[in-house]
């Protein structure tokens, strides 16, 4: 599974649209039902030392599509995400820095034991300040 990053821009506060294309260990493209959880970490990088700033649990339901999408601003391939969840704004609110994220998704195991597969995406979000602030 590839873990490649994906650049993002956002404002303080502002809120994003992660997306995402998660797949399985046989590298097609994850189902609902191939999922246990989906969550996001997102940590301050200050001078490449990372601080927990947030940990977001996804609904799978209401972001992990069964199809792969190719619309609303997927812009890596013309292959398509199958999952897009809304990172909230609260998590960046220094303005001038550097955050990175993991969007974790869990996966069922097909092996036969205890431990979940693990699909990373990686994400570096660059947040710019507001005059008003």
């Amino acid at each position: 599974m590839s873990a490649e990053k994906t650049f993002v821009e956002v404002f303080e506060g502002q809120a994003f649209y992660a997306l995402a294309r998660i797949l399985t260990d046989s590298e097609v493209a994850a189902l609902q039902a191939d999922l246990q959880t989906v969550t996001m970490f997102v940590y301050r990088n200050v001078g490449g030392t990372k601080t927990l700033v947030s940990e977001e649990s996804f609904v799978i339901g209401d972001t992990v599509f069964d199809t792969l999408q190719t619309d609303k601003g997927w812009k890596e391939d013309s292959t398509g995400w199958n999952f897009r969840g809304r990172v909230p704004g609260a998590m960046f609110t220094q303005g001038s820095g550097r955050y990175d994220a993991e969007l974790i998704a869990r996966l069922w195991n097909d092996q036969g034991t205890d431990e979940p597969d693990i699909a990373p995406t990686l994400y570096e979000i660059t947040v710019k300040p507001l005059s008003s602030s």
